[in-house]
């Protein structure tokens, strides 16, 4: 696990206390490090041997939590094999630097990047928001990080509960626009970017416009051979280390199974089995699948129960707002911690494709497929962040609020 934090404080009040908050807050991604330069202080979460992701250069500051794949330049795509780290931040400042932000378009990736060039601190987020970022402000102090409880060990907000967020959380729906369930801390959605000056200034927009691309008609077979291959050419591309997969049996986390044996990885499958009368036993058929794709195959015992020891690995699991199954969560943890795997997938967020990891449709969206894709498959016909319409054309709706103007 990783993530970023960072503190522009023109006062450096609190600035010596960043560290030591990250720490606090969240030990379970790693070990803080910072870097000061100036009036910011930026800082990343590392483990082990790898790299700091914090980049300095005469134009600024810059931290990613990220992971690049390619980069699309001039006409031409360049391949950026899965950068991650210093790399990965290198990549998006000098994209981001030379072109500005909208140039994020052309990344293909998952991000979360901050940069600070002397006057404005910069916050960006990747299209499918898979990588968390929020941000708060008390008088000159501008404070962001990846975990909302860092700007409230820092006093950038006082904890108070954004209660139309909460509401929104336990009702299913998804939160208000730019807000996060603690009042006076913000989050940057996916796709979007925030601009902070001092003075209380800001300014925000979306630099992810699919509907700009011309999307092509494709029969029912070419749009199954083109997902087909997208779905392989993402999976491929994160299966190092060792590969472990949550198997459900059905048609999200099967995918991702079935995907691996067709490239050629042989993945530890791991599936729920729940107590005696609660839920369904899914084990058979998920043992089934992962055996014909080549794959090995455990079962994971689920709890009915929990005790003192799993309330306290609670809030490593996103905080009081994280998944609300959790005794399934810490079968997981405690599985995949006790495995050689370096990667972990899963099928959660496979609509409208069957299983794609979302940087297939961020690829399929960039090429102007999406669209054609969905339509030709006939199973994505409701309102989400991207209204896949009849006509086979990308909109993005226009949220009924917006706290940051500028984001159309």
């Amino acid at each position: 696990m990783s993530g970023i934090f960072g503190l522009v404080d023109p006062s450096n009040t609190a600035a010596d206390r960043l560290r030591d908050a990250a720490d606090r807050v969240a030990p379970h991604r790693g070990a803080a490090v910072v870097v000061r330069r100036a009036n910011a202080v930026f800082g990343a979460f590392v483990r082990g041997a790898e790299g700091l992701p914090i980049v300095e250069s005469p134009d600024g500051i810059s931290v990613a939590d990220a992971r690049i794949d390619a980069v699309r330049a001039g006409g031409a795509t360049f391949e950026a094999a899965g950068a991650i780290g210093s790399d990965a931040t290198e990549l998006l400042a000098e994209v981001v630097g030379r072109r500005g932000v909208e140039a994020l378009d052309d990344v293909a990736g998952d991000l979360a990047f901050a940069r600070f060039d002397g006057t404005r601190l910069l916050l960006a987020r990747d299209a499918f928001a898979m990588r968390p970022l929020f941000w708060a402000r008390r008088g000159d102090a501008i404070g962001f990080a990846c975990e909302p409880e860092i700007l409230l060990e820092l006093g950038l907000a006082d904890g108070e509960l954004d209660r139309d967020s909460v509401a929104a959380f336990l009702l299913g729906d998804d939160l208000p626009h730019w807000r996060c369930p603690f009042a006076a801390v913000w989050r940057v959605p996916g796709g979007r970017w925030v601009s902070l000056g001092p003075g209380g200034s800001g300014r925000g927009g979306r630099w992810f416009r699919p509907e700009r691309i011309r999307p092509r008609r494709l029969d029912l077979d070419a749009a199954a051979d083109l997902t087909r291959g997208a779905i392989l050419d993402a999976v491929r591309s994160r299966a190092r280390g060792g590969v472990s997969v949550l198997l459900s049996g059905g048609r999200n986390s099967g995918t991702v199974a079935t995907a691996l044996g067709d490239v050629g990885v042989a993945a530890d499958c791991l599936t729920f089995q729940e107590p005696s009368g609660l839920g369904s036993d899914v084990t058979t058929s998920a043992r089934n699948l992962a055996l014909e794709s080549g794959h090995r195959w455990r079962a994971i015992p689920v709890s009915a129960s929990i005790n003192d020891h799993d309330l306290e690995v609670v809030p490593t699991m996103n905080g009081p707002f994280g998944p609300p199954v959790f005794p399934y969560t810490i079968a997981s943890l405690s599985a995949i911690a006790g495995s050689p795997s370096g990667t972990a997938m899963e099928g959660i967020g496979g609509e409208p494709l069957f299983g794609g990891p979302p940087l297939v449709l961020e690829d399929l969206a960039r090429r102007g497929m999406l669209a054609a894709v969905t339509e030709a498959a006939r199973t994505f016909h409701r309102e989400l962040d991207v209204l896949v319409h009849n006509t086979g054309q990308v909109a993005h709706p226009r949220p009924p609020s917006r706290e940051l103007a500028g984001d159309p």
